[in-house]
């Protein structure tokens, strides 16, 4: 996953200076969202491979979309040696970090209905 993070990263880096922050933004986000549905087909019987693909495609999703929130983010904020530039990466980071908390249980309960299927026996 870091990995992952780490290119979505460099590659929004370099895309920041040809096209818009909404542009990279959305199309990390949708990144990951093929990711996680290349998660949702997995099954006992998926090979490594697949979880190991799918898992990078969602990392290099939100390795984009969270350079570009925290770079959108502190780009308005004053150049001013009193300014709130930790306070407001501070805010960034903590939006983000429950944002992926609820994204977390989002999936996890999606994985609990999926398995609990009246028909098991």
């Amino acid at each position: 996953m870091a990995v992952g993070i780490l290119v979505g990263a460099l590659g929004a880096g370099r895309l920041a200076a040809r096209v818009t922050p909404r542009a990279i933004l959305v199309g990390g986000l949708v990144l990951g969202g093929l990711g996680m549905a290349g998660l949702a087909t997995i099954d006992p019987y998926t090979g490594y491979t697949v979880l190991l693909v799918a898992q990078l495609v969602v990392s290099m999703g939100v390795g984009a979309a969270l350079t570009t929130i925290v770079s959108v983010t502190l780009q308005d904020v004053l150049p001013d040696p009193r300014s709130t530039h930790g306070l407001t990466s501070g805010y960034a980071a903590a939006f983000l970090a429950g944002a992926g908390l609820l994204a977390a249980a989002a999936l996890i309960a999606l994985i609990a209905l999926r398995g609990s299927s009246p028909q098991r026996r």
